[in-house]
């Protein structure tokens, strides 16, 4: 009874502290301490903490005298926890029987669902209580309920290794093909939990051994995922295609190997399972490894016939994957067995593209062969990628190499443009140091002193300004960079513009001054500066 009386003792603690003042006697037994709890004030639909009400309680302690008494004097006999279980879900539980029998001839609803869709029945079918699964079933349970997740007493059978309760739903007329929301049936769970006993079983009674889930998976590619070795094997001697594709069209190949599993890849490139099979992306196995950075496994392919050039629906091949994911072992290991630094992906990146921000792997690539100046088809070089991620010494060690910081992408950007219009001031003095020109044009004619307008960066002006950018520059429209601040209202910036002495008077193609441009977007205090030259007027 101490068990029991604690178990009380706390409730009370949770539900009414001003019961601590009252002694509770060493003798009383749990029916008479519930009615202690009454008569101090308790209400009967009081709960506790976890959300358990007083019925929650007694049924967990087999205590069906007390439960009796609790529903005599008004308690619901349905009254759910914060999970939305009732007495009967917790009885059975409890694995309770006669508790359970008392329920159900109290009126308990034997369907009733928690928050996860959990019935009574099925509760008892993942405990395996046949006595109560058989007194459920004889009262009315729907033996076809599933949860949230749309698995059946089967597939929970299947979970919990219960191979004769298996065997009786089945009897009952459950179906082996039943899918759970994943499209998984019982065979997939049996596979997944590496039940082999339990999965043969469901094979001999007409389980479909290629059966595919929504996503097209096979019980194989569930056993690769896994490394389910010897279930992997058996369900190929079982008649599992070794081949089959998932809807992504990667095979076990593909699995295992971005799972890292050279064991299990190995045999089954042996028995059968094509080592240049392509997804839809049109990736071997190679790519998933090179991506992954599973060395190991890289070289199992490449001894059984993996191409280290091969290409995917993109031209990317494994260095390129590699070098993306800077995974500097496998990008060597490639480069030793054949991979090219020229090859380029549709795009026209090469690996030094992917490369950019990885210091020491741009390096590994240019030691190899890799050309700095290399550009892909929007123009852009390693270079205007380094500046762009602001990485200094990748920038530095780039220029001494030889790369050309005037070479421009195709919008007749230089590096020097991304550093400006990012903001980045060390990155742009670093490149003037090294004689990037700063009155270079882009394909809108505009310079670096436009876009430093654009962004209102008035401090990386004043270099651009000190290094011989031309104040007055007009790009194709006609406009100077005191076009540029006047339209975006960027006042301080207008002001420094006309104190270094920038001409107010250019007129862009349509005829307009800066202070036009000003007076067209309302920006009155810019207008009246360019106008008047001072504020104060």
């Amino acid at each position: 009874m101490k068990s029991d009386r604690r178990k009380m003792i706390e409730l009370k603690v949770s539900v009414d502290q001003s019961v601590l003042r009252h002694h509770i006697s060493e003798s009383l037994n749990y029916k008479d301490l519930v009615k202690k709890l009454m008569e101090d004030g308790c209400d009967i639909r009081t709960k506790s903490i976890q959300g358990e009400g007083l019925l929650h309680i007694a049924t967990q302690m087999n205590r069906e005298d007390v439960a009796s008494w609790l529903l005599k004097n008004g308690c619901n006999i349905d009254e759910e926890n914060r999970d939305g279980r009732t007495a009967l879900h917790v009885a059975v539980y409890m694995n309770h029987v006669g508790l359970v029998r008392w329920l159900l001839n109290s009126g308990a609803n034997i369907s009733k669902k928690d928050i996860y869709g959990w019935t009574p029945f099925l509760i008892a079918v993942t405990e395996n209580h046949t006595q109560l699964i058989a007194l459920l079933v004889q009262n009315g349970a729907d033996i076809n309920d599933s949860l949230e997740s749309g698995e059946k007493a089967l597939h929970i059978a299947v979970h919990g290794n219960h191979l004769d309760l298996a065997a009786w739903l089945l009897d009952m007329g459950f179906k082996l093909e039943d899918r759970n929301e994943k499209g998984w049936t019982p065979f997939h769970i049996a596979v997944y939990e590496n039940n082999k006993e339990m999965a043969s079983w469901l094979l001999n009674n007409g389980a479909d051994v290629n059966a595919k889930t929504n996503d097209g998976c096979t019980a194989l590619h569930i056993a690769a995922q896994l490394n389910h070795f010897e279930m992997a094997k058996w369900l190929v001697d079982s008649g599992c295609d070794i081949n089959a594709k998932i809807a992504s069209g990667q095979t076990a190949i593909h699995v295992t190997a971005k799972e890292n599993y050279p064991e299990l890849l190995n045999w089954l490139i042996q028995n059968g399972c094509d080592v240049n099979e392509r997804d839809l992306e049109g990736w071997t196995g190679l790519h998933v490894a090179a991506q992954e950075n599973h060395l190991d496994v890289c070289r199992l392919l490449a001894e059984e016939g993996a191409d280290v050039r091969d290409r995917d629906n993109r031209d990317h091949t494994p260095l390129h994957i590699a070098a993306k994911e800077n995974n500097r072992s496998v990008v060597a290991w490639l480069l030793e067995n054949g991979a090219s630094v020229t090859d380029r992906n549709k795009d026209g990146w090469t690996a030094l593209h992917f490369a950019a921000n990885h210091t020491e792997l741009v390096k590994l690539l240019v030691e190899n062969g890799s050309d700095v100046n290399a550009k892909c088809n929007k123009g852009s070089t390693v270079l205007h990628r380094a500046v762009d991620a602001n990485n200094k010494e990748l920038v530095s060690w780039l220029l001494d190499r030889g790369c050309n910081a005037a070479l421009e992408d195709g919008d007749g950007w230089t590096p020097l443009f991304f550093a400006v219009t990012r903001g980045l001031t060390g990155m742009m003095s670093l490149l003037i140091e090294r004689g990037t020109p700063v009155c270079h044009q882009d394909a809108r004619g505009r310079t670096v002193l436009h876009y430093a307008a654009r962004k209102n960066r008035k401090e990386l002006a004043k270099q651009l300004l000190h290094h011989g950018c031309f104040i007055n520059e007009t790009d194709r429209n006609g406009q100077t960079p005191l076009h540029v601040a006047a339209y975006r209202n960027h006042l301080e910036f207008v002001d420094w513009l006309m104190g270094e002495g920038c001409d107010v008077t250019v007129k862009d193609i349509l005829g307009r001054t800066a202070a036009d441009l000003a007076d067209e977007r309302k920006f009155e205090t810019v207008a009246k500066l360019l106008r008047v030259g001072r504020l104060d007027v």
